[in-house]
């Protein structure tokens, strides 16, 4: 159990399915904005890219915003579960985000030391996950992690924020982070 789970915190059991795609969402500590510096959302895509490269998971789509990430994932072939590739990412973009505010002497390190001493860049828990059910939930869930940034009033197009998938479904290739070919 984390420190700021309270008692009564129910666990729930990830169902992993081979094949299956899935909607995974996970917040900064408190859900503070620490993506909206943009270094800390460059560091993020350099993870995810690395991980998606290193087949830990295959990518669909992305974005991050100020205080959480949405990923489009599905397991590497050969797995069922996306586990490992979740905790590479997580594990990997908060050693480096952390390390970044540390040597920036960021002011908002106070504001996610728990009470341990223990810096910690992600909310504590899975966060949300969701196992995509068909080609048209695949294509509902892109569109909605797409028109996040513009729902939110960061840009104007959803092809205006750099941290997402947006720009390489509308054929710009040249982005941090690539997409796998996987039929929707």
């Amino acid at each position: 159990m984390y420190e700021s789970e309270p008692a009564s915190f129910k666990r729930f059991r990830r169902i992993e399915l081979p094949n299956r795609m899935r909607l995974c969402t996970f917040s900064t500590r408190h859900r503070l904005a620490l993506f909206a510096d943009p270094a800390v959302r460059d560091v993020f895509a350099t993870t995810l890219e690395r991980a998606r490269r290193s087949g830990a998971c295959l990518l669909v789509g992305w974005v991050v915003m100020p205080e959480h990430v949405h990923l489009l994932l599905m397991p590497p072939p050969l797995q069922a579960s996306l586990v490992r590739g979740l905790w590479q990412i997580k594990r990997d973009s908060a050693r480096t985000a952390l390390a970044l505010l540390r040597a920036r002497a960021d002011t908002v390190l106070p504001s996610i030391t728990a009470a341990s001493g223990r810096v910690q860049f992600w909310q504590p828990g899975g966060g949300h996950d969701r196992v995509m059910r068909s080609s048209d939930d695949v294509r509902e869930k892109l569109r909605y992690i797409h028109e996040n940034p513009v729902r939110r009033g960061l840009v104007d197009h959803q092809t205006d924020w750099a941290w997402s998938s947006a720009r390489w479904y509308e054929g710009e290739r040249s982005g941090p982070v690539g997409i796998d070919p996987i039929a929707l």
